[in-house]
Parts: structure tokens; C-alpha cells; sequence
């Protein structure tokens, strides 16, 4: 009697096997199914990120670059016109045409710019090769920041064109190797875009002085602006000689940089 098996126990005990395994294959059915919803939430969000008309009725094109915004527009060739000659001073221009799309409404910015609320403009290169711009100005030339205010020069609404355009190109240029450009420094990646896009060649001696003065634009830590940036971006380009390919193949942390330059400054 005692080595003989409780049936009732055995039973409870495969139900329960049985009932694991089923819960088991919903939860799997589940997460399955989260998944095709995801991929289908991010093909579509990437559908309307590569289609700017959806959002942006009004376009106009000049040269190389189509601008779309959810207002009329005015007054934009003498500003796309601006933006395309900063770009043509990168000798990795591709010589193609961009697209450029200015939200002006806060749902439209809220919508294209994701969590990245506080910034002037987003770049999802590879993902589309539209930028996207929060309000503007056209014919003033004028971005408007989170503040409110307009963005202070040298940063036009051309100079955010250029800038954001110069992260495609350079994703472009480096490809998927470098995950496009986000495995650049930092002061590489928003060096060189704001090298460009204040259209290249830099006073390297004048920011150089204003840096050592304290000059609070000069400090990305206070500003959030990326002029410290364009500073060792050009000093490496314009006064070591380096090319673009060096400066983008450079591993230097900010730091690194920071002191070779501080070892053989600009001269002032």
C-alpha cells in the first residue's frame, strides 16, 4: 500500500504541467504579437518621417533643397539658397538634393522631434533623410528656440539647415561601420556640423580668446550650444592641417583634444 503511486497527486500534478505549458504559449503568443504591433508602430512612424507632406502641406524647392513647413511660406530662396552654400563648403557634400521641414505648430514638433524637446532640430539619418526644424521664421531668417526667443547669431535659420544636413552627410560618409555617425565624440559629431554650418572657414584665433575670456558661449555645458565644439573642430582642421576623414576618424575624447590644443594654442 505505501509504495503504491497517489494517482489524485500525479493528476493535480500534470494538470498543473499542463496548465504551465499553456500559460506559458499565451505569453509567448503575446509577446509575439507585441512585436508585430511595435514594428508596425515604427513602420508607420517612419513612413510619416519620410513622407514630410503628410504633416507639411506647403513646400517650395530652390536648387538643391526642398523646404516643407505646416504654414505658408515666404521668402525662402535667399534663405535655402544661404544654406545650400555653407553645405557645398564640406568637401563631403554629396551634391544631392535635401529635404528640410519646419514644424511650427507644437503637435507637429512634438510629434517629429519624439523626446528630444528641447532641441532646435533632429536628425534620424539612416531612419529618413528629412530634417526636421522647430518654428521658424522664413523671411526673418529666424529660429525660434524652446524659449520662445530667437535663436542669437551666428545661428540662423540657414546655419540649422546646414547643421542638421551636415549630420546626414556625415552619416552617409561613414556608413553602417560606424553606426553612420553615432559612434563619433561628441565634439566631433557637433564640431563639424557647426563647422559647417556657420559655413566653414572660422576665425579659430578669435573663439580661442573668447574661451579663455569665459565667454559662457564657448561652453557647451552652460549653453548647450556647440561652439566649444566648433572650436576644436577647426583648430584641428584649419590649424593642424587635418582633413575631414581625420578629423572624423578621430577617437580623441573631448578632454584629449581639449589639451592638444592648450599644448600648441591658435596663435592669437
Amino acid at each position: 500500500m505505501g509504495d503504491r503511486p497517489d494517482n489524485s497527486r500525479l493528476a493535480l500534478a500534470g494538470g498543473r504541467a499542463q496548465l504551465g505549458g499553456m500559460g506559458f504559449r499565451v505569453f509567448n503568443r503575446g509577446l509575439r504579437w507585441a512585436g508585430y504591433l511595435l514594428l508596425l508602430v515604427v513602420g508607420a512612424y517612419a513612413a510619416v518621417l519620410n513622407l514630410p507632406g503628410v504633416l507639411f502641406p506647403y513646400h517650395v524647392t530652390e536648387g538643391r533643397l526642398r523646404l516643407y513647413s505646416d504654414q505658408p511660406i515666404q521668402g525662402a530662396g535667399p534663405v535655402l539658397r544661404d544654406a545650400q552654400r555653407r553645405i557645398e563648403t564640406s568637401p563631403i557634400d554629396d551634391r544631392r538634393p535635401h529635404t528640410v521641414a519646419i514644424a511650427n505648430s507644437e503637435w507637429r514638433r512634438k510629434l517629429v522631434f519624439t523626446i528630444q524637446g528641447g532641441a532646435a532640430g533632429v536628425n534620424y539619418y539612416p531612419l529618413t533623410g528629412v530634417v526636421y526644424l522647430r518654428r521658424a521664421d522664413i523671411g526673418q531668417n529666424q529660429l525660434y528656440g524652446a524659449s520662445g526667443r530667437p535663436a542669437a547669431p551666428p545661428r540662423t535659420l540657414s546655419y540649422y539647415m546646414a547643421h542638421e544636413i551636415t549630420h546626414s552627410l556625415t552619416g552617409e560618409h561613414l556608413g553602417i561601420a560606424r553606426l553612420w555617425n553615432r559612434r563619433l565624440p561628441q565634439w566631433v559629431r557637433e564640431g563639424y556640423a557647426d563647422y559647417v554650418g556657420v559655413g566653414g572657414r572660422t576665425d579659430v584665433a578669435d573663439l580661442y580668446r573668447r574661451e579663455k575670456a569665459g565667454d559662457p558661449d564657448l561652453s557647451f555645458a552652460r549653453t548647450h550650444t556647440y561652439a566649444e565644439f566648433r572650436l576644436l573642430a577647426a583648430y584641428f582642421l584649419q590649424d593642424q592641417g587635418w582633413t575631414v576623414d581625420q578629423l572624423l576618424a578621430s577617437t580623441l575624447t573631448k578632454a584629449q583634444a581639449q589639451a592638444a590644443m592648450e599644448a600648441s594654442p591658435p596663435k592669437l
